[in-house]
Formats: structure tokens, C-alpha cells, sequence
């Protein structure tokens, strides 16, 4: 018999952790891109999404973590655009009616 119950234990516990560890990326920058590698595979390896709001602050070229001093944001053309200042990596997110 399959344990259905085990499955969602474990994407539970998997969520917290990654939350857990943006969470320490946003108060030790010098730690921040460790814990963002170890966020991402620990979304990778147990199949569980990273929640859209801690995603934007998340660079997929370098994995760091997107906070003011290490990025620009621009608006034009009904359009946010994140540019990370390492790699200079782009994020581009439609922004929505109101």
C-alpha cells in the first residue's frame, strides 16, 4: 500500500525549511547565497514548489538574494523589471490591474 500521508509530511516539512532558510538569507548577506543553493535543492529534491512571494527575491543566475542594495527595479510599460547587479541577470513580471 501506498503512504499518501508520508508524501505530504515530508512537502510540509520541505516548506518550512525553505522558508526557514530565506529567512536567514535576509538577515546574514553573507550567508545568503549558501542558503539560497540549499532552498533550491531542497525545492528540486522533494518536487516542492518555492512560494511565489519568496521567489522574486530569488536570482536564478547567481542565487542571490534580491534585496535593495544588490538590485535595481525599474516600471515601464506595465512591466517590473528586476536586475540583479552581480550578474546582471533579468526578472520581468507583469503587473497586474488593480
Amino acid at each position: 500500500m501506498a503512504r499518501t500521508g508520508h508524501k505530504f509530511a515530508q512537502k510540509r516539512i520541505a516548506l518550512e525549511r525553505i522558508e526557514t532558510l530565506f529567512a536567514q538569507a535576509a538577515k546574514r548577506p553573507s550567508y545568503a547565497k549558501r542558503y539560497l543553493a540549499l532552498a533550491r535543492a531542497i525545492s528540486q529534491r522533494t518536487k516542492t514548489p518555492i512560494p511565489r512571494e519568496l521567489k522574486l527575491r530569488l536570482c536564478k543566475g547567481c542565487n542571490a538574494y534580491l534585496t535593495a542594495q544588490n538590485s535595481t527595479t525599474r516600471i515601464k510599460n506595465k512591466m517590473k523589471t528586476i536586475t540583479c547587479n552581480d550578474c546582471k541577470t533579468t526578472k520581468r513580471i507583469p503587473l497586474r490591474k488593480q
